[in-house]
């Protein structure tokens, strides 16, 4: 239970930390993006991965364990064809 607690506390300071680097004019470099989305993927929030990878200028490259973070969060919320998409 504590761990779900600092995954969600977690959770909370990337979704700050994003809403102040919008609103310095910050662009996401791709470092952040894997971070940001493996803290995601690790809450099976996959709106909040869905709504990142949609709002990213220019795709960032995922580093390969993001996408298989991505994938176990997907199949975690029953997505298997997402899932199959990630672990590409």
């Amino acid at each position: 239970m504590l761990r779900d607690a600092k995954r969600f506390h977690q959770a909370l300071e990337v979704d700050e930390i994003l809403r102040e680097m919008k609103g310095n004019n910050v662009k996401l470099d791709s470092l952040t993006v894997n971070n940001v989305l493996r803290v995601y993927a690790a809450e099976s929030d996959v709106r909040s991965m869905k709504k990142l990878m949609a709002g990213c200028e220019t795709i960032a490259t995922l580093q390969v364990f993001t996408a298989l973070d991505m994938a176990k969060a997907y199949l975690r919320v029953g997505s298997k064809r997402e899932a199959r998409e990630h672990r590409k």
